[in-house]
């Protein structure tokens, strides 16, 4: 707690969002399913970028410029890609008909992490 309003922010729940994400797997599983469809030499994770999207998403963004406000937060969150990096991760995607079915494989990694820590929910899929 502050008085003077400096090292405040109201992105802590983004911040969990992506430490979730990063403690289930799902951040390392997508860098591995993105990582054939980049070119070589990409300087930010393909996952890590993957998992600012979604939480730029979750974080009430709706298109990839929003990613912007997670990248003005790097005291909290840290590196964070630009939009255009986004775009480009997002397009290599676009081109490997086989994305799909690897980004699919890397969700439901992470799903089974999260439910042998936590337990299935009820109903869940």
């Amino acid at each position: 707690m502050t008085g003077d309003g400096k090292g405040l922010t109201g992105r802590s729940g983004t911040a969990a969002v992506r430490e979730l994400a990063d403690g289930i797997g799902l951040t390392a599983a997508l860098s591995a399913a993105a990582r054939p469809s980049c070119p070589a030499g990409v300087v930010h994770d393909p996952g890590a970028v993957l998992r600012d999207v979604v939480v730029t998403l979750v974080d009430g963004g709706d298109d990839f410029s929003a990613i912007e406000v997670l990248r003005g937060q790097a005291r909290l969150l840290g590196a964070v890609a630009s939009d255009f990096t986004a775009w480009r991760r997002v397009a290599d995607l676009a081109g490997d008909e086989l994305s799909i079915a690897r980004l699919d494989a890397a969700r439901r990694a992470a799903r089974t992490s999260a439910w042998a820590r936590w337990g299935r929910p009820d109903g869940g899929d």
